[in-house]
């Protein structure tokens, strides 16, 4: 399928034109092109810029100038940040960057982006003459992951609130109950609910150690030698998943 970048006239750039391409640039542009994910070469002592199809998006306004500029020319707002990672690609380093933040004006405007992307050197023999660059904006992932943390801290402090409240009802409300050992029991169990619920909180809910969880309940109702935690560590959340709990009489 024809595209419009291959129209390009690369004459009218430092590259020249296309049937003068060294084979190592020519055969970089066609894996470039065939690319799915938004990519882009930089080549040569102009670091001249290429793109195919999905890094249109990434330029925003400035598609289609910027196809065959000077690659710091095309970012200069953000090339003290990109800059010295070019410098070490060029140098034959890999640079591999997850969640990397760019104050972008692709669009006229100032904007917060936040970029994982992969740096690899392109070599012309034994030369490193340019570097090819995958990109995927993460700007979306990010701000979700933010207003969940939002999210979550209100509504943690709000269920600490509500457990703060009810221990003081309970503690109020079992003044006049004679059986205190019904009463310290009762309490004991509310307490043992209050540090479950503080040590997921410091988890974010999500990694939590199982075998922690359990020691933190039981612990409050019962002595640590009348109980047993067994099992192996929970898959991708480091931690212990107990198999089997053994409490003694």
């Amino acid at each position: 399928m024809s595209s419009p970048l291959d129209a390009v006239d690369w004459s009218a750039t430092p590259l020249g034109p296309k049937a003068a391409w060294p084979a190592a640039l020519r055969s970089s542009h066609d894996t470039l092109m065939g690319i799915g994910f938004p990519a882009c070469i930089v080549w040569g002592d102009a670091l001249t810029l290429l793109y195919n199809e999905a890094f249109i998006p990434i330029l925003g306004a400035r598609h289609p100038w910027a196809v065959g500029k000077p690659f710091p020319e095309v970012w200069s707002e953000v090339w003290p940040q990109i800059g010295p990672l070019v410098d070490r690609t060029l140098a034959g380093e890999r640079v591999y960057l997850e969640n990397f933040h760019l104050l972008m004006t692709r669009n006229g405007y100032p904007e917060d982006t936040w970029w994982t992307f992969s740096y690899s050197p392109l070599r012309d023999g034994d030369r490193i003459s340019g570097l090819l660059d995958i990109a995927v904006e993460t700007t979306g992932q990010v701000r979700a992951d933010e207003e969940r943390a939002v999210l979550l801290g209100e509504t943690n402090h709000r269920l600490k609130n509500s457990m703060a409240i009810v221990q003081a009802i309970a503690r109020q409300s079992l003044k006049s109950v004679g059986d205190l050992e019904a009463v310290r029991n009762f309490e004991d169990r509310l307490q043992a609910l209050a540090g479950a619920h503080d040590l997921l909180l410091q988890t974010e809910w999500s990694q939590a150690d199982l075998g922690a969880l359990v020691e933190v309940a039981l612990g409050r109702v019962a002595h640590p030698d009348r109980f047993d935690l067994q099992g192996a560590a929970a898959a991708g959340v480091g931690a212990r998943r107990p198999d089997r709990v053994a409490v003694g009489a």
